[in-house]
């Protein structure tokens, strides 16, 4: 191995696997005979070491692996090892470091990272490196805002980069998941979710998913863990690796806990057989097997429960995970008293209760050893079993409030769910009977036009004919198309403020928001809502100037009032961002046309300004009469449109992209402008310069000539 490097690489490669699939004595055995850390090879003595590091987090001795983490470090730090090698030494300790929440020297090692990250320029693990960060801050501050600061960087980094926002939103998400506060780790999980699927990158939804699942485990929502399981499945059967067996255990511990007792079996023992075929040994097989045991109490079969019981305490003992060993505890302490062994079963109830007192991180568990004491000692230590109920029912009435908050938010979003998709039904009903009324008033014109026609020529007919149904399948097709951006807006733009207010009301119900978190909050909810607001608004004048026979009412107003009104409404979002609003009117102007169709063309293009402006900018509002017109500009500062999609806009109204705050927009607005100006006689036209901002000006005739 001295002499040819690649076979100390191979070695490597083959102890790592050994860590891999839970084999910690094989890698043992395989660091101790290759003799890695005797090789000339820094790279691969750093790698011998991280491989050794890991062996000891697998039984959880933390202090061991310690030891071995300072050893890579010092021969990292003496020699000059690739960017890729001190990469995977930082990422393993940072993950360890968190894993068993030594804050000290994480945050230590983070900073390290950071300015590894930014020697190398390499912006998405610069992001992870200051999410790292930002963790260990908090952990170490506990209540101490430092660690704000750190992600507010990591949001500015994806302003620059929005390729970035789905990886930003997933460790937001861990972050927030991590701390416990878990309605606010699925609310960020639910936007990287969204950021990933815009982005095209579904790979990274598997890993994605299991934060949904772990999350709502804790909360003991396990139809919603469940639901997410089930996505994911398609994506860890692709290929064959230590996941499945993971995977499917976990799936049937969840149908445990829903009651689905055979489901629950049938994923055991597809996690069983592949832990077995792929990683024979490996003691992390505790899992499947310890719920095997609860299965077989659940189906009535007592001596395979205990057989799988006591075999998994074994394991779970080789793994030091006491959490483990007190669930099979716990079962066999449940067996025994329905065998009526009172006194064994106290002692596998009072075994377990101390396991879990001295590591107290499953109440779970911990419920079930009470209850468990509890009805073990009713005859013969009342005193002791009441202390034992008390402390169950105060786990309990703790458990169920959780749960019934969540079933509350449930039932409100499955409200809002089922009521978007009664619409959408609604919607497309319309759509099928306005597509089927075209057709026969078309067919109706093409029947009378034919007998007329045939009579003077033959050619005409034919002229005729196909100008009538190349103006059917024009109408057709816009009909179509917009029905199908309809619903497209409700079922999923209207999707994200409405799960925002549903994880808020999960925040409220948990308790886990101060006065200040609801503040912030409440400002993204704000604007959410009124960026809501405008797309119904959009939608409702998109559906009235689609009406056949429509034509704009004439109403008598000052256009002085409509401004103001648009501004009064405006406001409030455009202070979220910071945009000053400067009016200059030179002139007042009184109007004679449909006030609904001027108020709702300056609405969408200020709401437009708004949505493309920067922060701490102005956006300016200027009109003046002239002859028998007003003229109306609106001016931002903002992202600015190139020449083709400007063009684009100005003629078909396609083209609605997000805001600089990621404001969702229906792609209905500037439509609707387009065909409401031309309703009323009015022009509109623009300028723009990519990265400089955009100037519409819309011109509106003073006296509407058509009306209804």
């Amino acid at each position: 191995m001295r002499a040819n490097p690649d076979v100390g690489v191979i070695a490597c490669e083959l102890c790592e696997a050994f860590v891999r699939y839970t084999m910690p004595d094989s890698a043992r055995i395989c660091l101790n005979r290759t003799q890695l850390r005797r090789s000339n090879s820094d790279e691969i003595k750093i790698r011998a070491q991280l491989t050794a590091s890991r062996i000891e987090t697998i039984t959880y001795q933390y202090k061991r692996a310690k030891v071995h983490y300072d050893s890579a470090l010092r021969i990292m730090r003496s020699g000059k090892p690739s960017f890729r090698t001190a990469q995977n030494v930082y990422e393993t300790i940072l993950v360890q470091s968190a894993f068993f929440a030594d804050c000290d020297y994480g945050s230590l090692l983070a900073d390290e990272f950071i300015r590894l990250c930014q020697k190398q320029k390499n912006d998405s693990l610069y992001l992870v490196s200051i999410m790292q960060k930002a963790r260990f801050l908090e952990c170490q501050a506990a209540g101490d805002s430092a660690h704000v600061a750190l992600i507010e960087e990591a949001e500015e980094l994806c302003f620059r980069h929005p390729e970035l926002y789905g990886a930003y939103y997933e460790l937001l998400g861990n972050h927030h998941y991590y701390f416990g506060r878990l309605p606010k780790s699925i609310e960020f999980c639910l936007l990287a979710e969204n950021a990933y699927r815009q982005n095209n990158d579904l790979k990274r939804l598997e890993g994605l998913y299991g934060i949904f699942v772990s999350a709502y485990e804790e909360m003991s929502d396990f139809d919603r863990a469940l639901q997410y399981m089930l996505l994911a499945q398609p994506m860890v059967e692709s290929e064959v690796d230590e996941t499945w067996a993971e995977y499917y255990n976990t799936l049937g511990w969840i149908y445990y806990r829903l009651g689905m007792v055979d489901s629950a079996l049938s994923a055991i023992r597809t996690s069983s057989k592949h832990h077995k075929e792929l990683t024979p040994g490996n003691p992390e097989l505790a899992y499947p097997i310890g719920n095997l045991g609860l299965i077989f109490k659940a189906l009535g079969e007592l001596d395979s429960a205990k057989m799988y019981s006591n075999r998994a305490i074994e394991l779970f003992t080789i793994l030091n995970l006491d959490n483990g060993v007190a669930e099979a505890l716990n079962n066999l302490g449940a067996i025994a008293l329905e065998e009526s062994q009172v006194d064994l079963a106290i002692q596998y109830f009072d075994r377990a209760l101390q396991l879990l007192e001295e590591n107290v991180v499953d109440r779970y568990e911990e419920m079930k050893s009470l209850e468990g004491l509890y009805l073990a000692l009713q005859d013969r230590d009342p005193k002791r079993a009441i202390r034992h109920f008390q402390r169950f029912t105060e786990l309990k009435i703790a458990l169920l409030s959780k749960e019934e908050a969540l079933k509350a938010l449930q039932l409100e979003a499955e409200f809002y769910q089922d009521r978007n998709e009664d619409r959408i039904r609604e919607l497309k009903y319309e759509s099928q009977l306005k597509s089927l009324e075209i057709e026969q008033k078309n067919n109706r014109i093409l029947l009378t036009s034919f007998a007329l026609l045939f009579m003077i020529f033959v050619s005409g007919l034919i002229f005729f004919y196909w100008l009538q149904r190349r103006s059917m399948i024009a109408s057709l097709e816009e009909s179509n198309m917009v029905n199908e951006r309809i619903i497209s807006m409700i079922s999923h733009d209207f999707r994200g403020p409405l799960n925002n207010v549903k994880v808020t009301l999960e925040l409220l119900q948990s308790k886990d928001m101060d006065i200040n978190e609801f503040m912030i909050i409440s400002k993204d909810l704000y604007r959410q809502s009124s960026d809501l607001s405008l797309m119904f608004d959009s939608f409702v004048g998109w559906a009235i100037s689609q009406r056949d026979g429509y034509l704009p009412a004439k109403v008598s107003f000052k256009w002085s009032v409509i401004v103001d009104e648009v501004i009064s409404l405006s406001e409030p979002l455009a202070k979220l961002k910071n945009i000053r609003i400067k009016l200059k009117a030179l002139s007042d102007v009184h109007l004679e046309t449909d006030r609904m169709a001027a108020s709702l063309i300056l609405r969408n293009l200020l709401a437009n300004a708004i949505k493309y402006s920067h922060d701490n900018s102005s956006i300016e509002i200027e009109y003046f009469q002239e002859e028998n017109w007003v003229h109306t500009s609106v001016r931002d500062y903002g992202i600015g449109i190139s020449q083709d999609k400007l063009h684009r806009l100005l003629t078909t109204g396609d083209g609605s992209t997000m805001g600089t705050k990621n404001e969702y927009g229906a792609g209905l607005g500037l439509r609707m402008v387009i065909r409401y100006i031309k309703s009323i006689g009015g022009s509109i036209k623009a300028e723009s310069e990519k990265g400089k901002g955009t100037k519409f000006m819309v011109s509106i005739p003073l006296t509407l000539t058509s009306t209804r």
